[in-house]
Parts: structure tokens; sequence; C-alpha cells
């Protein structure tokens, strides 16, 4: 199986050219989003699992979960944001 030997061999996530506030953008928005994953899954939620305090009148496992999601709306909103500039960035140079 020929290789393209532009690319490196194995696993790698970004074009070699990639700008690096490209990459650093990823790197820290895979960081937010698998924070939110463990916030939601065992090792955290369990803390939060309970029916009191009441907020918002959702219970409090409720209440966790509506904070998770808006949390990585944000992160999806600002790394889209943070393209898009980079984008303007480009077409002005």
């Amino acid at each position: 199986m020929p290789t393209h030997p532009k690319y490196p061999k194995g696993l790698y996530f970004f074009h070699p050219q990639a700008p690096r506030t490209y990459r650093r953008n990823r790197w820290v928005f895979v960081v937010v989003m698998s924070l939110i994953a463990l916030a939601i899954s065992w090792p955290i939620y369990p803390y939060f699992s309970g029916i009191y305090p009441m907020i918002g009148g959702f219970p409090l496992s409720f209440s966790w979960i509506i904070l998770c999601l808006l949390v990585s709306l944000v992160a999806l909103i600002t790394l889209y944001n943070l393209d898009h500039s980079v984008d303007e960035d480009k077409e002005k140079e």
C-alpha cells in the first residue's frame, strides 16, 4: 500500500500545515467536551443525582444536565466564532 510522502504515518489529528491557532482551538474544545462527558457520567454525576435542591423547578440532577448542555452550546458557539474570525483574518491578508 503506497503512502503519501507529505503525510506522516499513523494517527494524526491535524493537517501538517494547519495553523497553530486552529490546532489550539480544537484541543481546547476537545478538553471542554471531554470534561462535560465526564461531568455527566459516573465519576461526577452521582454527586448531583439527588432531587433536592430544586433549581428553577427542576430537580438537581436535571438542572446539572441542562447546565452541561448549555456549557457545550457555549463551547460550540465559541469554536464557530473563533474559526470564523481566523477565516476573516486570512481573507484580509
